[in-house]
């Protein structure tokens, strides 16, 4: 019964984990987003953050940087 209690909170504790990372990853697999579309949300993510180390700020530049030639100059994917 103990191992089924710690079990149902460590899933709930990833759930809550999961939920609190920002919707711009998300939209970075999901290609029903517009590639300009993933870019402002991650732009108005970062905009009253710190981009210092450790904020995923260079990925999602990385992220930019590699996929902008690779869609549509209208941005779909």
């Amino acid at each position: 019964m103990k191992k089924n209690v710690l079990l149902f909170f460590a899933l709930i504790s990833f759930q809550l984990i999961d939920a609190q990372s920002p919707i711009y990853k998300a939209m970075m697999e999901d290609y029903h987003f517009n590639f300009y579309q993933v870019c402002d949300s991650a732009e108005a993510y970062f905009k009253n953050r710190d981009k210092g180390k450790g904020s995923g700020y260079k990925p999602f530049l990385r992220w930019k940087f590699e996929n902008e030639s690779k869609y549509y100059p209208t941005g779909n994917r």
